[in-house]
This record gives C-alpha cells, structure tokens and sequence, in this order.
C-alpha cells in the first residue's frame, strides 16, 4: 500500500505520532509519504522537534506560514505533487484547511481513499446552518475518519459517518517518555504543586481559574501553583497575581524541562472551554502518575478522566466547583494519590502510539478498499472546495 500523509504542520505532538507509523508501515512493506505544506508553525513554535528521521518527508512550502501563502497556491502544488507519488490512500487533517481540500479533490478524481482527521465534537464551534450542510455533504465524500476516542462517535454520526467508516487513536503522545522518570507518585507532597501547561488565551480559561484559585487561598488553601505558558493574557495573570509568592510563572517548557516538572506536581489543573479539543497535556500528566482535575468541557475527559479515580472533573464556569475540586486533591493521602496515579496510567496506556499506529492503518486499509460512492451534488461541491486560511486556526 501506498500511502500519502499530509497536513498544513506537523507540530508539537504530530512528529512522535509520525515516526511510530513509519516504523509500523516500514514492518509491512508498505510505501509512506509524508508531505508538510508549511515551514513554520503558528502555534507551538516552542515545541518545534526534528524530523530529520522521517523518511520519504517533504515540505512543500519550506519558508512559508499561513500569513504569506496562498489557498490556489497549496491546492496547484499539492495535487502536483499527489499526481506524481500517485498514492492509493491519503491521509490529511481537518476538512477545513485547503491541504484537506486538495488532498479530498485529488483522490475522488483519481478514484484513491481519503482519510480524514479532527478532534472537535460538533458542537465545538458555532456553524451556521449552510455551513453546516455544505460539512456534510463534502463529508459525504471521505471514506474514513480517525478521530480521537469512542467518546466522538456521536459526531462522527452526526456527519454521517457509519460506524464502520470511524476509527480511533488520533490524540496519542509517547507514553513511554512521559512515563520514564516520574512514573511514581512524588515522595514528599510537602514540596508539590498545583500546575496548569498551555497558551494564556482566553479559551484556556485561565483568568477565571486563577480567580477562582486565589478564593482556594483565601478559605485557607496552601498548595502553591505554576502556570507554565505565554501568551496574550499573561500580563493580566500577573497583575491578578500581584506577586503572591504562592502563584508562580514559568515560560514554555520543552517536553524534558515539563517532565521534570511534573515531579514535583501534586496535581494538573486544564480549566479550559469546549475549544480545547482534546487536551494533550493531561495524556502527559496520567502517564506521569499524576491526579488530574479537568474542565467537563475539555475533549479528553470523557475518555481518560475517571473522577474521583484518577482525578476530579469540574464546571469551568463555577467558582465553587473548581475549589471544591483544589480541596478534594489536597484532602488525597499519599496512598490515595499514588492509588490515582497508577489509575490514570492504567487508562492512558490504551491510548498512545501504538493504538495510534493500528487505528490509522485500519483506517487507512478500510479506505484502499472502500471507496465511497458520492452523489452529484456532493462532486461538484468538492471540485469547488478549496479550503481556507483564517485566524481560528492559528488561535
């Protein structure tokens, strides 16, 4: 099988993801291609990792980002590109970003399977009613879709997917990194942490948690608290802070320096808003062995967050719930906190990269071999689409 991988940028945990799936399709035999359309990433710059041992790895606009390309741009050179690898199979992300869109083109007009992939439920962004209908009928064009969990299914459903057509893995990180050195609950709670990981932007919610934080001090709370980020609404978290020596600001870590620091972390807090996809950091925390407290509208927690046996889950928007769940992670013994610990690692470990590796191949076989029969309608809206480049996707 021949087999094509593109996407806008492979960042932060893609590259990982990547390297597993060459080894994997390398044990068959079987031809992979990964194609990077942009040199530079828009959101996890910090987290840039080396993909000098990809094989067969191309980007197509080396020196380009998505302020300084074009939409027809990407759709020529790519198709260009698909025409002369001549695939059987395409793997490419979201829907909405015109590699996608070129990549979906391509192989209905060359009769070839397209797998798509997304983390957002249906309900994660606003859609209008076209828009919506417009989705689904160049939904009605793609094969298969991966996506993170059985958790999705429903939206999945929703586009019009049948379950055979839904395969899951997307949201993986190598367990085995985060796992090695912090694996065990840390030996003096003394000297531990309450830790949030991420952009400072608005849909991490971060304002209202630390708000609500400092209420947690003021009822007598004592377990101190990293933020460990940057971002636009970093300067309004220090002045909150006001330098309350329990509060403490960490730039962005690479994943060594955050592996050490999730030893010393007593619990991770993601207070974030329903646009937090999936939440990749808290896939980090559980294989560290550490409690978890998740926002309810978080992508994640229906999957890997079992409350009150691995952590805690709570409303983002109350006050009172995120404090409740601050006094209930420090009323844990060690026992209780390691008994978590080994919890959390006993889910996450169903999903890293090797369930990774078989649901895309899965996916990507179903597609070679299922190719789906498309109305009209549908064709044309497909030939016209040709995906777009906006803010959203850089937020």
């Amino acid at each position: 099988m021949k087999i094509v991988i593109t996407h806008l940028d492979f960042s932060a945990y893609f590259v990982d993801r990547l390297l597993a799936f060459q080894e994997f399709c390398k044990c068959r035999k079987d031809e992979l291609y990964i194609i990077e359309v942009l040199g530079e990433s828009p959101l996890y710059p910090f987290l840039s990792v080396s993909k000098s041992k990809l094989y067969n790895f191309e980007y197509l606009f080396p020196d380009n980002n998505y302020d300084n390309i074009s939409v027809k741009s990407i759709n020529k050179k790519l198709q260009k590109r698909l025409t002369e690898i001549n695939p059987d199979v395409i793997f490419s992300g979201p829907l909405a970003f015109p590699s996608s869109a070129a990549a979906l083109k391509w192989a209905k007009k060359n009769n070839r399977g397209i797998v798509l992939f997304d983390d957002c439920h249906k309900d994660t962004f606003v859609r209008g009613k076209l828009n919506t209908f417009i989705k689904k009928y160049l939904y009605s064009c793609v094969d298969a879709f991966f996506c993170p969990s059985p958790d999705y299914e429903d939206s999945m459903r929703y586009w019009g997917f049948e379950k055979e057509q839904i395969f899951y893995g997307l949201n993986a990180v190598n367990n085995s990194f985060w796992w090695s050195e912090c694996g065990k609950y840390l030996d003096n709670n003394d000297d531990a942490y309450f830790v949030t990981v991420g952009r400072q932007v608005p849909f991490k919610n971060l304002v209202f948690f630390l708000k609500s934080y400092l209420v947690y001090l003021h009822k007598g709370g004592k377990t101190p608290l990293i933020m460990v980020g940057n971002g636009p609404e970093h300067n309004v978290l220090k002045k909150m802070a006001a330098n309350n020596p329990n509060i403490i600001f960490e730039d962005f870590m690479k994943p060594a320096e955050l592996k050490q620091l999730y030893r010393k972390t007593k619990a991770l807090i993601v207070p974030s808003h329903k646009t937090e996809t999936w939440g990749l950091v808290v896939n980090e925390a559980l294989c560290a062995g550490r409690v978890v407290a998740v926002s309810n509208e978080v992508g994640c927690v229906n999957t890997l967050v079992r409350s009150h046996q691995n952590g805690f889950v709570f409303d983002p928007n109350s006050t009172e719930s995120i404090v409740s769940s601050l006094c209930l992670i420090d009323s844990l013994s060690n026992k209780e906190l390691s008994d978590y610990g080994k919890m959390g690692q006993n889910i996450v470990n169903d999903w890293g990269l090797q369930r990774f590796c078989q649901g895309l191949y899965s996916a990507l076989s179903f597609s070679k071999d299922h190719h789906r029969k498309t109305s009209i309608f549908s064709s044309i809206l497909c030939r016209c689409w040709n995906g777009q480049l906006h803010k959203m996707q850089r937020v």
